[in-house]
């Protein structure tokens, strides 16, 4: 991510309830004092963090974390 406009710093955290945001930026201003909150946002958008392999029964064998940084596309003539 980049950030761009009136503010210099993101932050992403990936929180299990709205009500822990809260608790979230409080503790991020207890430990970083000269932090100043100046916005927040929610998305309710679940992003697939990883994938579970299975085995002909169906438990899971292991997980899989996704390679974000490989081309999903072969190249051409391969």
């Amino acid at each position: 991510m980049s950030v761009s406009g009136p503010w210099n710093f993101l932050i992403v955290a990936r929180l299990r309830t709205v009500e822990e945001l809260s608790r979230y930026t409080a503790e991020l201003a207890r430990r970083l004092p000269g932090l100043r909150i100046t916005d927040s946002a929610v998305s309710l958008q679940v992003r697939k963090s990883e994938a579970q392999e299975l085995d002909r029964r169906g438990h899971r064998v292991h997980t899989v974390a996704p390679d974000i940084w490989s081309d999903p596309a072969p190249a051409e003539g391969t």
